[in-house]
């Protein structure tokens, strides 16, 4: 072999030693760009899902029973009284229907075991600062951080054993902005502080 033979075989290598260094550079950079590309996005959608979690309402309810009686008065009543907690970042809006509060009496029954026998719906109630009259509550606002009691007051036929369940529905609308809506379409009603809104 010639010395120019031997040139140009290093030549060729040299060349082809570059390509191969300038190649393995480009696909470590695209590897490693895709790769830290995707974790950012990652990381990114992954911040998102706990900021979401921390802006829930989480709520609490606690509700306490005891038996109450009047002076002078046969009838037996049941005294509710329902904690609401908000320990989340966001509002939450609770619906009360006509039904918020069952009260079920509970019967034995050897055949079935136990079996609620008559049931008794209660309304949430609220007092009109002005007339002192009771009126229906349709809803609450619990703000965040916030804590609500709500008393009910039930009269129950007989004495016994009685299961007791609160019902709200959970609306899920955003509280940040007020909510209107067109007074020809909504009858007049009552606004949990007792003025009556359109």
């Amino acid at each position: 072999m010639n010395l120019d033979a031997l040139h140009t075989l290093a030549d060729t290598l040299q060349s082809f030693a570059i390509g191969l260094g300038v190649l393995s550079g480009g696909v470590w950079t695209l590897y490693t760009f895709r790769s830290f590309h995707t974790s950012l996005r990652s990381r990114a959608e992954l911040l998102k899902i706990e900021r979401e979690l921390k802006e829930q309402a989480v709520v609490t309810v606690d509700v306490d029973a005891a038996q109450a009686a009047l002076p002078d008065d046969p009838r037996r009543f049941i005294q509710v009284s329902a904690r609401l907690e908000n320990h989340g970042n966001r509002n939450l809006r609770l619906d009360f229907g006509h039904d918020v509060l069952r009260v079920a009496r509970v019967d034995t029954d050897e055949a079935q075991g136990l079996a609620a026998t008559s049931v008794i719906c209660s309304p949430a109630k609220a007092v009109d600062a002005d007339s002192g009259t009771l009126y229906d509550l349709e809803y609450t606002v619990v703000r965040a951080g916030q804590r609500r009691s709500h008393p009910f007051w039930v009269c129950v036929p007989d004495p016994g054993l009685y299961l007791i369940e609160f019902r709200a529905l959970l609306t899920g609308q955003d509280l940040r902005r007020p909510r209107t809506r067109p007074a020809s379409k909504f009858p007049a009603s009552r606004s949990p502080d007792g003025r009556s809104s359109s």
